[in-house]
């Protein structure tokens, strides 16, 4: 076989650009994938819909699913009008008409879709006409996304401003709305409604026109302060003119906040509580009213909460217990009240709480001042607004008095229970109808018969009231007699009665017979009598002439006696104003004295003769009591201080001063006791002292006491040592002569005036002497200066006499002056230059702890006394001073003993003054 030629033929064709095409149209394909892929996986749906009647679906992107439907159906055979709701079709069919009308071809349209489900879901449909070469519509491109939420939210919206409205246009409250300025911007019909304004007057009126002067600087604070930022809640009560000129109260709260475009405004709600606040005070008023009448009660009321606190109570209440209501409001029993008394009020305070309703018990009250006092507690619990037991109140009625007179009345009856029982008398009592409702053991012996036979049963003697009758008895025994028998009204369980009381006369008549014998003796014996009378009268004539005789013989001894004496004193005492030698001083001063006292004894014998005649006669006038004491003192001051003893003269606090009485009388009834005392007291003291012991009807009961320490009485003495020309012994009369008519005169004097003098004494120790006289106060006097208080005022005195420390305090205490006392000079002077509180007065005794005045004065000025003290000497009556010599020793002023109480008051006055004393 041989070999063939081969031959090739080859055809080549240019395929470049069919390559080129083939890539870009992998690269489409594949970036419509892509573009797929994304639509996808994105939450809008893509969606390509003919514009025919049907809107037939050409294309529909996967995630249709997200609304139940497959993409594969719905390009298949789907047409999108019958995924639509029905009611929205004719819409979206209109509202496409209107956008092709006006050329539109990009808008949104909003439709409900039926899912697969059955449920209606809001789309938001944002499409795209594509329109042919001859500008009509054949396609719809549309991208849809699920509203659902949105319209929900939109939907929530409406219906929550919706709601707002609502109730904004129906609130009771007037709602207003305004800018930065206060202008109006919104009023709900509210406010026309109470205001009377139409809300197109308002449009150009600010929220400040209508509101009353005196609270606009309120409102301005609060509103601007609120607009400077937002959320700022303000509140404020004001007045509001109404469009008729009257004005309304509003309560008022308003908040700041921004609108949309950030500009400030200001939301209100005003409350119309004009008629509020007139209740109110209506409720004040009655509160007010409520309180005045509680605290006109005379019983004392108080309230409680149920945590047992005090929350209110009435005057009488305060006034009861003893504490003001500032120390009782909101305490509790236990804080006022002692522990086992408290216990038991709260423990029936909860009782009531447990229990509501009243409550009424008996108990006891402390005061505050100790007293006990029985009472019946009546007390009731309220309710607050709910119902529930808010508290109590309670009443206290003071029974106290009232038991006391229900237990005297108890012990009264008991009583007389056992008078009338063991009484001899017989009691019997017998009632209206004449039946016996009582009688006594006496009565059943006077009637024979047991109580129990009588009682209940008619009385079978005759009653006759206020008549006494006589009538015979045989008791049970068989004794006879006869008995008075009287009758008298009275009452029984409260019901008219008749005591008929029994005694037995059968001795009285007996006596009778006796007495109508004796009759006849004593007769016989009147004869007799009667002529020693007629003896008795002669010899009672003769003894008044001798007593006569004897009165004016001692008045013309005493006249005769005294006539020669006057001239002897009259030319001593002009003598004693010569120049004499010191012996014949002595012997004029001898004159005097003797003189003097002979002229006592004479006056006493005159008025004691004057007594026995009764011819001396009181004179009744007003007088100071307190000038008398000070006047006696000052007689018998230079006597006691010549024998070295001390006189106090006293006139106590809350004593009388201006007194109707015998003046004279008075005073002499005073100076025979001090004088006594002087007399008789070696060493020690004399007090002179009057104090009240009682007011009655204008008349005050007086004490007048005098004390010494003198010799003293012995008890054999006592009983004589009133009678006249008596003395204790002849030693005493020797050594302190006298006549003893002092003290004879003296009680003759203190009883002519109504009084008593009684006498305490022991020998070597002292003697007390009381007064006490009832003298009628005189009310028509003008009443003494008051004495101004001297409060913050101190007094030093340094003084070892306890007596006359108790007389300065009884002066000075009340007028509030502060006094401090030291009976060593040292103590004394130490206290004063070391104390922090000033010392106005320092007075100082003469002879205090055995020191003179000279050497006090001189350690009293080693230091420098503290700036504005006063240094007050207190000296015996017999030294003199000047006020040179006292300024010259440093010294203020000078007191004398015994110190009085006209002295303090002027030393008070100038040291307040700045004045030396």
């Amino acid at each position: 076989m041989g070999r063939r030629g081969v031959r090739i033929i080859a055809l080549a064709r240019n395929i470049s650009a069919e390559k080129k095409l083939s890539e870009e149209r992998d690269t489409a394909h594949r970036l419509l994938n892509d573009y797929e892929g994304i639509i996808n996986r994105s939450p809008a749906v893509a969606l390509i819909l003919k514009a025919n009647n049907n809107w037939t679906v050409e294309f529909v992107s996967e995630n249709i699913l997200q609304f139940g439907y497959d993409k594969e159906i719905l390009e298949r055979k789907g047409a999108w009008k019958t995924i639509v709701h029905p009611d929205d079709i004719i819409r979206i069919e209109k509202e496409l008409e209107g956008w092709q009308e006006r050329g539109v071809v990009e808008f949104v349209q909003e439709y409900r879709l039926l899912t697969k489900s059955g449920e209606i879901c809001w789309v938001e449909d944002y499409k795209l006409s594509v329109l042919n070469s001859r500008g009509n519509i054949t396609h719809y491109q549309s991208l849809l996304l699920d509203a659902s939420s949105k319209k929900q939210e939109e939907f929530a919206l409406r219906a929550s401003e919706k709601r707002f409205r609502m109730m904004t246009e129906n609130s009771s409250d007037i709602i207003a709305e305004f800018d930065h300025e206060g202008r109006y911007l919104y009023v709900n019909p509210r406010h026309q409604e109470i205001l009377g304004y139409a809300p197109e007057e308002l449009q150009t009126q600010r929220f400040f026109d209508h509101i009353h002067p005196d609270d606009m600087k309120t409102l301005k604070d609060n509103f601007n302060s609120a607009m400077a930022s937002a959320g700022i809640v303000w509140y404020a009560t004001l007045r509001y003119r109404q469009r008729s000129g009257a004005w309304r109260w509003l309560e008022i709260c308003g908040r700041s906040y921004r609108n949309a475009s950030g500009k400030p405004r200001m939301a209100t709600s005003s409350r119309d509580i004009t008629d509020h606040r007139f209740l109110d005070r209506m409720i004040e008023q009655q509160l007010e009213f409520l309180e005045t009448m509680m605290n006109t009660l005379p019983n004392p009321v108080y309230y409680k909460n149920t945590k047992g606190e005090y929350i209110g109570c009435n005057r009488s209440f305060e006034e009861f217990i003893g504490y003001p209501r500032e120390q009782i409001i909101g305490k509790k029993s236990s804080d006022l009240f002692p522990s086992d008394l408290s216990t038991g009020y709260w423990e029936k305070d909860l009782e009531l709480f447990a229990h509501p309703g009243k409550q009424i018990y008996e108990g006891v009250v402390p005061r505050k001042s100790g007293e006990h006092c029985d009472v019946v507690f009546n007390k009731a619990t309220y309710a607050d607004p709910e119902g529930n037991v808010a508290g109590l109140i309670g009443i206290l009625i003071d029974v106290t008095e009232q038991k006391r007179m229900q237990t005297a009345l108890r012990l009264s009856k008991e009583s007389f229970n056992n008078i009338v029982e063991k009484n001899a008398d017989g009691v019997i009592i017998v009632d209206a109808d004449g039946i016996v409702r009582f009688l006594n053991p006496a009565a059943e012996i006077f009637l024979g018969k047991k109580s129990s036979a009588l009682i209940g049963r008619p009385f079978s003697l005759p009653i006759v009231e206020d008549q006494t009758l006589e009538t015979d008895f045989v008791d049970q025994e068989g004794y006879s007699g006869v008995a008075q028998m009287r009758v008298i009204s009275t009452e029984w369980n409260r019901e008219p009665a008749s005591l008929i009381s029994v005694r037995d006369i059968t001795q009285l008549k007996q006596a009778e017979i006796g007495l109508l014998e004796a009759k006849e003796a004593t007769d016989k014996a009147n004869e007799q009598l009667l002529k020693a009378l007629e003896q008795a009268r002669e010899l009672a004539g003769k003894a008044e002439e001798a007593n006569r005789a004897k009165s004016a013989f001692l008045a013309t001894m005493t006249h005769e006696i005294r006539t020669p004496l006057t001239g002897v004193l009259g030319i001593t005492n002009t003598l004693i104003e010569t120049k004499l030698s010191p012996a014949q001083m002595t012997q004029l001063e001898l004159i005097i004295s003797s003189t003097s006292s002979l002229m006592g004894i004479i006056n006493d014998i005159l008025d004691f003769s004057k007594i026995e005649a009764g011819r001396l006669e009181l004179q009744s006038g007003p007088f100071d009591l307190r000038e008398l004491l000070e006047s006696a003192g000052d007689l018998l001051a230079l006597s006691a201080d010549s024998k070295g003893i001390t006189l106090h003269v006293h006139l106590k606090s809350g004593t009388p001063r201006y007194l109707l009485g015998d003046e004279m009388r008075l005073r002499q009834i005073l100076l025979n006791l001090a004088g006594n005392g002087v007399k008789f007291t070696e060493k020690g003291y004399v007090l002179l002292e009057a104090a009240c012991c009682g007011v009655k009807e204008d008349s005050a009961l007086l004490e007048f006491k005098v004390l010494d320490t003198g010799i003293g009485i012995r008890q054999e003495d006592r009983d004589i040592i009133f009678d006249k020309f008596t003395q204790c012994d002849s030693s005493a009369t020797r050594k302190y002569s006298g006549t003893g008519l002092g003290l004879a005169i003296t009680r003759q004097l203190v009883e002519m005036m109504k009084g008593s003098i009684s006498l305490n004494s022991e020998p070597g120790v002292g003697s007390a002497f009381v007064c006490r006289i009832a003298l009628p106060i005189a009310r028509d006097m003008p009443p003494p200066p008051e004495e101004p208080m001297h409060n913050g005022l101190r007094v030093l005195l340094i003084d070892n006499d306890p007596i006359c420390q108790e007389i300065v305090s009884d002066i000075l205490l009340p007028l509030g002056v502060e006094c401090v006392f030291e009976e060593d000079v040292g103590a004394g002077l130490s206290l004063l230059h070391k104390s922090k509180a000033k010392f106005h007065a320092v007075i100082f005794r003469d002879g205090t702890g055995g020191i003179s005045w000279e050497e006090m004065t001189g350690r009293f000025h080693l230091q420098a006394p503290p700036v504005g003290s006063r240094t007050i000497l207190l000296a015996r009556p017999s030294r003199q001073f000047s006020l040179e010599e006292l300024h010259g020793q440093g010294l203020d002023g000078c007191l004398a003993l015994p110190l009085k109480a006209s002295q303090l008051l002027y030393l008070l006055k100038d040291i307040r003054h700045g004045k030396t004393h």
